[in-house]
């Protein structure tokens, strides 16, 4: 065996090279995968399933409801219901294109999105079942404090 540094040859018990002092055996962690770089790709996916299902309803929502509903809502046209479900409306399309955003941005290992995945994890909490099981499944994988290192390691090697 030869060290790939300076070419000397090196014992295979041996950790780090007698002439150069070049680490001959991998570590640990560049060997075996992470927790979070075995979950980012599904992840992902899995965001911008939600998030996709997620403006599909919203959009179907609004539809039926302003052809359907609109005219019972004439007397509330002046009011606050009608702007406030606009509103509404609008937030949840945000949310579903930051979804939308996350999902593409975990899957490209981009620096932004381990955060803005997280944020979202966080809202999605409320959205029972499925935005609940994503969100859980989101903090647990990118929240704790090794998630961020091993993140940012594979978003500078990405």
């Amino acid at each position: 065996m030869f060290c790939d540094g300076c070419g000397i040859e090196v014992y295979p018990a041996q950790v780090f090279c007698s002439r150069c002092g070049k680490r001959l055996v991998p570590d640990a962690a560049s060997v075996m995968p992470g927790r979070v770089s075995s979950n980012l790709q599904l992840l992902g996916i899995l965001w911008i399933a939600f998030s996709a299902l997620h403006m599909i309803v919203t959009l179907v929502g609004l539809t039926v409801g302003a052809a359907f509903v609109g005219h019972l809502m004439m007397p509330f046209r002046n009011g606050f219901l009608a702007p406030m479900v606009g509103a509404i409306s609008v937030l949840f399309l945000m949310k579903s294109a930051l979804g939308l955003a996350a999902g593409w941005g975990l899957m490209q290992r981009a620096p932004w999105a381990r955060i803005l995945a997280i944020i979202l994890g966080f809202i999605s909490l409320v959205h029972v079942p499925f935005g609940t099981a994503l969100g859980i499944y989101t903090l647990v994988v990118l929240l704790p404090a090794s998630a961020e290192r091993e993140y940012d390691a594979l978003s500078v090697r990405g």
